[in-house]
């Protein structure tokens, strides 16, 4: 009776080895399965982008050759702002040092650990959202905006209040040129100070904005007065990586318990999106199109005669241009 209680027990531990020997295969077989849809995704944005097919690339690019005739003494920041239009910029070749490090993880969240095998698998399928054409557009916008800003009025911001408008809608100060870009960590990164105070520190490429502002950016502060960004508002889900969600999430926490040190509340940053152009807040609402462009509301802003010859051209290959890579999370073609 004894024997066979054993050989029992025996075969039960071997088909329990084997049931999570298999489980574990398949997790990881999906999960090499995404990896794979992922760099297609990617492969396909690279396409559009040097294809010419994303509007807010080309609009991008043209900005930054105007910017630079009139402001020569920033070409080297402008030429920085102007790789965001190809594919050496810091928005995809974030998301190509993402795919790459989510691959990494693949051994290690198959190891029996539920919950790292979500994390991974989140964060292809974030990367994958990421790389839709029509998201990419959007994001584009912050760099266009700051030039928009740069290039002191002559040309328009996009998706996005004037400076006028957004200082009565949002209460925000001119605080110079690059605000649509603190806090993003495409750009730079949070620092804590001698004495405590997290400060925004620009990367090396971008550090002329800091002789630009009209006041360092302090987290706290920064937190309740931000002006809109298609990153802060829209993107940062989809386009920040996990350790650099941690970071923020860690940032935010302690921020909060300074403050409540101190017998103070603190707004979280992303306590309610700020003010940004009806068209695009209902477009942001609804699922997009698969040929819509985040540039829509520029062709109907008053421009100077110069600019019209150059959007007009964007907008044509905007309208033969089908982004079909926003048909699905996984699987589009």
């Amino acid at each position: 009776m004894n024997k066979l209680k054993l050989i029992f027990t025996v075969l039960l531990i071997q088909i329990l080895i084997v049931s999570c020997s298999s489980e574990q295969e398949k997790r990881e077989k999906r999960l090499n399965e995404f990896a794979r849809t992922t760099e297609r995704s990617l492969s396909r944005l690279e396409g559009h982008i040097k294809a010419g097919n994303i509007p807010n690339s080309a609009i991008l690019a043209m900005y930054a050759s105007r910017v630079a005739i009139h402001k020569p003494e920033l070409s080297d920041l402008i030429d920085q702002l102007a790789k965001d239009s190809t594919s050496e910029g810091p928005i995809f070749q974030g998301l190509k040092l993402r795919l790459t490090d989510a691959i990494s993880d693949i051994p290690a969240s198959d190891q029996g650990d539920i919950e790292r095998y979500k994390e991974v698998n989140n964060e292809f399928v974030a990367i994958n959202n990421a790389a839709k054409s029509h998201l990419y557009g959007q994001m584009l916008a912050d760099p266009i905006n700051v030039l928009a800003d740069l290039s002191d009025g002559r040309l328009p911001r996009i998706d996005a209040l004037s400076k006028a408008a957004e200082e009565r809608i949002d209460g925000v100060s001119d605080s110079g040129a690059g605000a649509q870009l603190v806090g993003n960590p495409h750009y730079g990164s949070w620092r804590t100070t001698s004495s405590g105070n997290s400060l925004w520190a620009w990367y090396g490429q971008y550090a002329f904005f800091s002789s630009m502002m009209n006041r360092p950016y302090y987290y706290d502060s920064w937190s309740s007065r931000r002006g809109y960004s298609y990153y802060h508002d829209y993107g940062r889900s989809t386009y920040t990586s996990p350790r650099q969600k941690k970071s923020q999430s860690s940032l935010e926490t302690q921020t909060k318990k300074k403050f409540a040190r101190q017998g103070k509340k603190f707004q979280s940053a992303y306590a309610k999106k700020r003010a940004t152009t009806t068209k695009i807040s209902s477009q942001r609402s609804s699922k997009p199109n698969a040929g819509s462009s985040s540039t829509a509301s520029y062709s109907k802003t008053k421009t100077p005669g110069s600019y019209k010859t150059a959007n007009k051209s964007v907008y044509s290959n905007s309208r033969s241009t089908s982004y079909t890579s926003s048909r699905s999370s996984f699987g589009g073609k």
